[in-house]
């Protein structure tokens, strides 16, 4: 009897051992789990001088994106504090929701927030954790105008130190990497242009020269594209590089110093710099576009559409989108509301539902620019398959405004 007891007793002690034994290990699995989901988040005290937060327990994505966006949207557009902010808040994302969910959000959301240059930060993180620029390309949407396929490759360049390569190994390690993902070669060459000007420290006439290298592969023209897009304050250039070639009291600079080959980019994108100059008031913005040369400025009025459908909300609101370019002269208005429906299109052309908004939005606008409206959808898909275009415009109830889509007038 005596030897039983002590039996008992000893397993007791054994059986407190292992019990604590256990509680060590998972405390420590805890505090390591933490350590790996939160290193940057309890140092980066700048991020929560802001007021960014952490999701709060029981809190959908939905709410807590928009309440963060919300906030860095209080900044001004142009400054680095916002860029800061969008940075910063990135690292939250990234912490606590797979690159999945966050792409999934943006996407669901239907372009309802300026996410552009939040999704360049969201994309480098995840591309500095190891995640292959194929296979980021393979979960990228054309959410936040293309911006996921984007900030991949400026990890890319600047892991592979390409800052110091030379000319040619830059242009074949640019070929190589489009090639890698030649389903989404526009994409990837776009995102060439931004990463060249972070690696350069904003020297674009050395960068536009590398681009020059791509017209055999047919990326020139994107990657122009990136180039002068990076080269706006109201990208994540400001916290990246200088911002060396605008010129406030020129607002066409440097589009009108530059050899020709450039210009027609370089106006495309010069509209955002006219909409920052003006603080995005319509009116203001079209005066600097009648100072553009007169070859490329309705395509100036046409580039306020997408300015138009930013600020349309989610769902998108067609009064507002329409009211915008509706506050413009009589011969401006139709341009920039094919605008609009260039931006549908760019936004929503691997997504036909949500593209199929962009009928719904012609229906919505003042009759006299009905007709030019349905003629843009059509042109706008003209590049894709036969049997897509029917089934697009077969949307269309209204026979004329069908035919104008199946057979648009391209002046």
């Amino acid at each position: 009897m005596h030897k039983l007891k002590s039996t008992l007793k000893y397993l007791t002690h054994l059986h407190f051992v292992l019990l604590l034994l256990i509680v060590l290990v998972f405390t420590e699995d805890i505090l390591l789990y933490m350590d790996h989901h939160q290193p940057e988040l309890n140092d980066n005290k700048e991020a929560f001088s802001m007021g960014l937060r952490f999701a709060t327990s029981g809190e959908n994505i939905q709410n807590y994106i928009q309440t963060e966006l919300n906030l860095c949207g209080t900044f001004d557009a142009a400054s680095a504090t916002r860029q800061r902010c969008y940075k910063d808040f990135a690292e939250l994302l990234h912490n606590q929701y797979t690159f999945a969910e966050t792409v999934k959000y943006f996407d669901d959301s239907n372009g309802a927030y300026d996410c552009h240059d939040l999704m360049h930060h969201v994309v480098n993180l995840e591309y500095q954790s190891g995640t292959s620029l194929p296979k980021i390309y393979e979960l990228c949407t054309p959410a936040c105008f293309g911006a996921c396929y984007h900030g991949g490759l400026e990890g890319y360049f600047l892991d592979h130190d390409l800052a110091g390569a030379s000319r040619q190994t830059l242009e074949q390690t640019i070929v190589d990497l489009c090639n890698s993902v030649s389903d989404k070669k526009d994409q990837c060459y776009h995102g060439v242009g931004h990463a060249l000007m972070l690696i350069s420290n904003g020297n674009l006439p050395e960068t536009l020269k590398v681009c020059d290298a791509l017209e055999r592969q047919g990326g020139q023209s994107e990657c122009y594209a990136g180039i002068f897009m990076e080269n706006l304050p109201t990208s994540t250039a400001i916290t990246e590089h200088p911002i060396k070639y605008l010129k406030a009291d020129d607002p066409l600079y440097p589009c009108d110093s530059l050899d020709s080959k450039y210009v027609e980019q370089c106006y495309n994108f010069q509209t955002s710099y006219f909409n920052y100059l003006a603080k995005s008031d319509p009116t203001k913005v079209s005066e600097y576009c009648k100072l553009v040369p007169s070859f490329y400025t309705n395509t100036c009025f046409q580039r306020m559409g997408a300015f138009a459908l930013s600020m349309a909300g989610s769902p998108i609101n067609n009064q507002i989108a329409s009211s915008y370019c509706e506050s413009l002269t009589t011969s401006e208005v139709q341009f920039c509301i094919q605008g609009i429906v260039d931006s549908f299109f760019d936004r929503f052309h691997e997504d036909l539902p949500k593209m199929y908004a962009m009928f719904n939005f012609c229906n919505s606008v003042k009759s006299i620019y009905v007709g030019s409206c349905y003629n843009q959808t059509g042109i706008v898909i003209r590049g894709l398959t036969p049997e897509i275009k029917q089934e697009a415009c077969g949307q269309i109830e209204n026979a004329k405004y069908k035919n104008y889509c199946l057979n648009p007038k391209i002046n």
